[in-house]
């Protein structure tokens, strides 16, 4: 093949991230200098597929807001003034990916394809997102990473910040916290997190890691095996905790709790929340969580592999409770 492993991982990962990508919320109509969410409110918006929902976090009733037929999977959602802005990945396949920043209405219309790219940040108004080129090799489209850019919220004013050297790089997780942009490289050498300012250039590496990462909109959580650590205003990395296992993944933020699980095929599952103030950990149950989306009630929706290649998004309580299906997808 014409791609190297680094651009195959992309193309592995995109799809399932992108039907349910993980969303860190606390409130999503941010003033300018914040971190837009997924949630406005009470109102959560995740995605399965090319179907956009909504949930409210308080009480736990969900609706299906629309298909969106211009793309295949959807990820990456954040809720600004109005619109969701998201990644649609319009390839249908596992074996490639064609990645655009869209947007559209909350109410479900207005679809806006804003150019090639992908984990889109809205942040004092402006768009950060991993700057994309779709080519083709051997029929199958895939979307090379060019480095990180900015542009407006309409598309317009696109800007290179950060130019990536390495053909077969990418650049997922992309954050923006105070006045850096966060985002866990792939490339020769492994996976790095690293950042740079939020004008662009002199991109620093943090340190080895995993993809799973969390943030509260101050504060960044990222995994190296199954140490986790913070990153908060200063900029400092400060180890917090060691996880069971280097397979337990972290999978988000909520009112102080840090949530991680271990989802296992074979063997048992565990879906588990860590207090940042005391340290004290509690096990949830024993569902094997792939991700999780979070909003400020008490509701939360949660993905969960099933068999032969089936995932389950439900919703629940932050304690395990009041759990009802809202819908499956199948990744090969």
């Amino acid at each position: 093949m014409a791609h190297s492993s680094s651009r195959r991982l992309t193309a592995l990962l995109l799809p399932l991230l992108a039907a349910l990508v993980l969303l860190f919320s606390a409130a999503g109509a941010e003033a300018a200098g914040k971190q837009a969410t997924a949630s406005n409110g009470p109102t959560l918006y995740f995605a399965i597929d090319n179907t956009i929902y909504s949930m409210n976090t308080q009480t736990g009733s969900f609706r299906k807001i629309t298909k969106v037929t211009q793309v295949a999977y959807i990820g990456d959602i954040s809720y600004y003034n109005g619109y969701l802005y998201f990644c649609g990945n319009k390839y249908v396949g596992s074996d490639g990916d064609n990645c655009h920043i869209c947007r559209i209405k909350a109410g479900g219309t207005g679809f806006q394809d804003l150019g090639a790219g992908f984990s889109p940040r809205i942040y004092g108004g402006k768009i950060y997102y991993s700057r994309g080129r779709v080519t083709v090799s051997y029929g199958t489209p895939y979307t090379d990473c060019l480095g990180i850019g900015r542009m407006a919220l309409n598309g317009s004013s696109k800007k290179a910040l950060v130019t990536f050297s390495y053909k077969y790089a990418t650049a997922r997780g992309l954050e923006v916290l105070g006045d850096r942009i966060y985002f866990i490289y792939s490339g020769s050498g492994g996976m790095t997190l690293r950042s740079c300012p939020i004008s662009g250039r002199n991109t620093k590496v943090i340190s080895s890691c995993g993809y799973y990462h969390a943030t509260n909109g101050s504060t960044y959580f990222y995994q190296n095996g199954s140490s986790v650590y913070k990153i908060g205003a200063s900029g400092k990395s400060t180890y917090l905790f060691k996880m069971a296992s280097s397979e337990y993944r972290i999978l988000g933020l909520r009112a102080g709790y840090l949530y991680y699980g271990l989802h296992s095929y074979n063997g048992p599952s565990n879906f588990r929340k860590r207090n940042l103030s005391t340290g004290s950990g509690t096990k949830i149950n024993s569902m094997g969580m792939t991700a999780i989306h979070t909003g400020t009630g008490k509701f939360i929706v949660v993905e969960r592999y099933d068999t032969g290649g089936n995932f389950i998004v439900a919703r629940m309580t932050t304690a395990g409770k009041s759990y009802k299906k809202i819908g499956t997808y199948h990744r090969a």
